[in-house]
């Protein structure tokens, strides 16, 4: 691949260190359920998500801003601490001022093991970094507004077993067949600065639910990106025995194929102010549209489609391309030919459009205190049960196709003990299977809240594979 993969990696690190999915891991309280938020946000939660709820009183606070609110996300569904510290930290041998480690000699049933964390023969990681610089949210009277501006940096691996196969047996003496097809590396890095409007429909019949309406525009920068449109590959071996000793090899026939095409739009140079803040590579608007509807004081549900858009790639643009077809007699003499096949030759291209992440939600929320059975059964001020479905339109940075069903609680106890507490749970996605939990601060003119979406690495250290966390101050008016 190329080697400004690495420059990627670089910005991305870069980002992280400095500054501490697409606005849902922005706000605590979202996370805090799981980041189930199409009909229970409201106010700055909403904006990028569902912006009908802006119309919607927020704790009947009329305007609240927030500063630098900061989630990120980091996590493999492959590699965890405990299969590290089984098969990869080596054996300790002797004891006392003797005792040392060695390199540990991984048995069939111990490579076994290590591909097993392989889910369907592809593992998947991922870092994701979203910030908000500032955001503002008001509502008056049967109107709600929202502006703010975030930056979201995010990238995936998917890389095949194949690897791993390779790198722990080799060219084996059976025959062997390495697949590569499905390895992609998506990333980007883009600015967004969104304006929002929401209008809750006046009654004009008896009886009318609540209804309200939103809509946002978003002006977005791309800063760098970096995609695989498509990556197929393999690396096969043949053994052909001595006709007059099995146990002798006469010769061995290895073929490799691999066809991909990747492109890639970075920063030059970061210490360029003006290319970073005004004139970086891409540029594009994306759309969203929400709706909410409140049938009765027990219910409401919410629909949204957000990220509608593009972004055109016109700076510093380059096409990463690989193909050909090998059939290798000498490893040693041709090791290079294939290796600077697998790397890909780099061109600079013309300019290229990418999609934002596109996705649908689904959700419902119910005020548990608005059930005869559940009325006074809760010591607090509000109860807040939700669910959500998430469907992704594409697989861009950020995105998936792959569902996911998540399911939040918001408790808020008697403003004599302002801790709110939230949890949730999350099913599918990237992530699969997940709990959430928020805590924090709930004043009546301010909100410092914390979440994570990895509680399980409180319990059980060993086996996480995530680390997720969510921290945010807000201001009410």
């Amino acid at each position: 691949m190329s080697q400004n993969i690495k420059l990627l990696f670089i910005f991305l690190l870069i980002g992280i260190s400095n500054l501490y999915s697409f606005n849902e891991r922005i706000s605590a309280r979202n996370v805090g359920m799981g980041r189930t938020f199409v009909a229970s946000s409201r106010g700055l939660d909403a904006l990028g998500l569902n912006p009908a709820n802006l119309a919607l009183h927020d704790r009947k606070n009329n305007i609240t801003f927030h500063f630098t609110p900061v989630g990120f996300h980091a996590g493999s569904d492959f590699l965890d601490f405990t299969l590290y510290r089984r098969h990869f930290t080596g054996t300790d041998t002797g004891s006392g001022v003797n005792k040392k480690t060695i390199a540990k000699t991984l048995t069939p049933e111990d490579k076994s093991d290590i591909l097993s964390a392989f889910p369907g023969g592809i593992s998947t990681t991922q870092i994701g970094l979203d910030l908000a610089w500032f955001g503002i949210a008001s509502q008056i009277n049967e109107w709600g507004y929202g502006l703010t501006i975030t930056e979201h940096i995010n990238t995936a691996f998917d890389l095949t077993s194949g690897y791993m196969r390779l790198a722990l047996n080799g060219l084996e003496e059976d025959g062997s067949n390495y697949d590569f097809n499905g390895t992609a590396v998506n990333a980007s890095w883009l600015r967004m600065t969104n304006f929002s409007i929401a209008y809750k429909i006046p009654e004009l019949i008896k009886n009318q639910p609540d209804i309200s309406v939103g809509m946002g525009i978003k002006y977005v920068q791309g800063i760098s990106y970096y995609g695989t449109k498509k990556f197929s590959g393999y690396i096969k071996d043949k053994v052909y025995k001595d006709p007059t000793d099995s146990k002798k090899i006469d010769s061995l026939k290895i073929s490799a194929e691999i066809d991909f095409l990747q492109y890639q739009s970075l920063i030059t140079d970061f210490n360029d102010i003006n290319e970073i803040l005004l004139k970086p590579p891409g540029s594009g608007f994306g759309f969203d549209f929400g709706i909410s509807i409140a049938p009765n004081s027990k219910i409401r549900l919410g629909m949204s489609v957000i990220n509608l858009g593009s972004v055109k790639w016109s700076k510093n643009t380059q096409v990463v391309s690989g193909k050909g077809k090998f059939n290798i007699s000498d490893i040693l003499t041709q090791a290079t030919e294939l290796r600077e096949a697998f790397k890909g030759e780099t061109k600079d291209t013309s300019s290229f459009t990418t999609q934002l992440p596109t996705q649908l939600h689904f959700g419902a929320e119910f005020n548990a205190d608005a059930f005869t059975f559940l009325k006074n059964k809760f010591w607090g001020e509000d109860l807040t049960l939700a669910v959500d479905v998430h469907l992704g339109f594409n697989d861009e940075p950020g995105n998936t196709k792959q569902p996911r069903i998540s399911f939040g609680m918001d408790y808020r106890p008697k403003y004599y003990l302002p801790i709110p507490i939230r949890l949730g749970m999350s099913f599918g996605g990237r992530e699969g299977f997940g709990y959430a939990f928020g805590t924090g601060i709930s004043m009546a003119d301010w909100d410092l809240d914390f979440a994570t979406e990895t509680l399980v690495a409180l319990f059980s250290p060993k086996a996480t594979r995530e680390l997720s966390f969510t921290l945010g101050y807000r201001v009410r008016l």
